[in-house]
């Protein structure tokens, strides 16, 4: 019956509505989450170059080891490479134990150009360039903040089914019942061939 694809209609572009607010609202938190991360991590980044130019001046790895180590703070970070002027790695830190990360300092840049949450930063002493800082990192927290999001949404969706259901039933009538009227005038028409019904 056309009520029934009426209300049907009217439930669908309501969800359709709403799934695409949602989408375009995901999208935004995507790039903002991916810019305030990036500051963060080069702010981190920074203060780990700062502090580890020594322990490659005087080729200490031990020392640059514990600079790092103060980056299990840091949840979102999986790894930490601090390579050489050569590109060799100096010295390493692992979260979840993905050494892989810092095997390779070709590999650490193919990553950053696949556009991951990955940082490098050159560490100077004076205008000697010593080597490099790579920081890999996961993003937890937008897993979570999406898993919550779906979850509202379904919220919402189940509310706003349930509450435009009835509003969507009364709205109908104004197109269903002049409908309605003129089938059944049609009818009598038809059943008593009297033309002068209006």
């Amino acid at each position: 019956p056309i009520k029934r694809k009426l209300i049907a209609i009217s439930l669908l572009s309501s969800g359709v509505a709403l799934l695409l607010a949602w989408g375009g609202f995901v999208a935004y938190e995507l790039g903002a989450y991916r810019e305030a991360t990036l500051q963060q991590l080069s702010s981190v980044a920074g203060v780990i170059a700062a502090n580890s130019f020594a322990a490659l001046s005087f080729d200490d790895p031990e020392a640059a080891q514990q600079t790092l180590s103060a980056l299990r703070a840091e949840r979102m970070i999986v790894a930490a490479c601090i390579y050489r002027a050569d590109e060799r790695l100096f010295a390493a830190y692992y979260n979840d134990g993905r050494q892989q990360l810092c095997a390779d300092r070709r590999q650490s840049e193919a990553e950053e150009r696949r556009g991951g949450l990955n940082v490098s930063l050159p560490i100077f002493a004076e205008a000697d360039a010593l080597g490099t800082i790579v920081i890999h990192s996961r993003p937890i927290d937008l897993y979570e903040r999406l898993a919550q999001y779906g979850g509202i949404l379904g919220l919402v969706m189940l509310v706003s089914g349930l509450a435009s259901f009835p509003l969507a039933s009364k709205l109908q009538r104004f197109i269903s019942d002049p409908i309605q009227h003129l089938v059944e005038t049609s009818r009598r028409i038809s059943a008593n061939n009297d033309f002068s019904v209006r």
